[in-house]
């Protein structure tokens, strides 16, 4: 879905620029010797930016919607696509929990862990010494 989206998004940001900046909506009149605006030709060029528009706001929604990637545990995470990091967005309090208690259970792991390795670097100290 991402492809389609962006190549909506190109397409209507190309449209929007065709109708608002090249679609010509004068009209020459030889009887008069000047160009006049014509109404016909300055509501097609607004429907098509109009149009545009909405093609680039379609392909937007496209382009998140397949950057949204579910996982097993049933939580939204936002595929990096490249990018260094990825969101995640849970769907339930269960599952926050849960993965509180998870990074609890790290942290009680890194610090007797640190623990281990302060008691270790004393013990080479007095080995040194004695």
């Amino acid at each position: 879905m991402k492809p389609l989206g962006l190549t909506l998004a190109a397409f209507g940001i190309f449209g929007a620029f065709f109708f608002f900046a090249v679609f010509d909506t004068s009209v020459y009149v030889p009887e008069a010797g000047m160009s006049v605006n014509n109404i016909g030709l300055m509501n097609t060029r607004l429907i098509g930016v109009i149009i545009s528009l909405v093609l680039v706001l379609i392909g937007v929604a496209l382009f998140v919607a397949g950057s949204l990637v579910q996982s097993a545990d049933g939580s939204l995470k936002i595929s990096s696509g490249g990018f260094s990091r990825a969101s995640e967005f849970h769907g339930s309090t269960a599952s926050m929990a849960e993965r509180l208690e998870e990074l609890e259970q790290r942290k009680a792991a890194a610090q007797k862990a640190g623990s281990e390795a302060t008691i270790l670097e004393q013990l080479k100290k007095n080995v040194k010494k004695g």
